[in-house]
């Protein structure tokens, strides 16, 4: 016998952005996402936002982190362990290991470009019709990809280069 799972599903993913205005102008702008919390947070300063698909359970946290370092900069110094993070740097590090984010520096595929794959990948009935709205819209947007069997699907980039996928909902014969 199989013991149930204390974890009952996936509430929020996290995506680090560098200015939360203008992710959720991108988030619900240009993707028609609906914003569903937009919160002070007092302790440390900052706002938590939450977007999501009209009727979605889980959200999508935009979580405030620093401008990536480009590679010509000299990389930011992080406090020592049991030390006080310091400013708004640390309070976004303080606030990106909360979501699982971490804030001061790009991880995943493209992480060295500056661009993260947030392993995100969003369902549509008619990923050619998004696939050329987003790029209409000016989105950075790759190849509309099918195969037979597989749903077709393409990748996109938001505000801060960050790489998700949009998905159709039935594959292609």
């Amino acid at each position: 016998m199989t013991a149930k799972s204390p974890i009952t599903g996936v509430r929020t993913v996290a995506v680090p952005v560098t200015d939360q205005d203008r992710a959720l102008a991108f988030y619900v702008g240009a993707l028609g996402m609906e914003k569903r919390l937009d919160a002070p947070l007092g302790q440390v300063g900052g706002r938590w936002i939450e977007v999501a698909p009209p009727g979605a359970d889980t959200t999508i946290a935009l979580v405030a982190t620093p401008p990536r370092p480009s590679a010509r900069d000299t990389p930011a110094q992080t406090p020592a362990p049991g030390t006080a993070s310091a400013g708004a740097a640390g309070q976004a590090r303080e606030l990106g290991a909360a979501s699982g984010v971490d804030a001061g520096q790009a991880q995943g595929p493209g992480a060295a470009s500056g661009r993260v794959d947030t392993g995100i990948r969003l369902t549509t009935a008619d990923a050619e019709l998004l696939h050329a709205d987003l790029l209409a819209r000016g989105v950075e947007v790759g190849e509309l990809l099918r195969w037979p069997g597989v749903p077709p699907m393409f990748t996109f980039q938001d505000q801060d280069g960050n790489t998700l996928v949009a998905i159709g909902t039935t594959a292609t014969p």
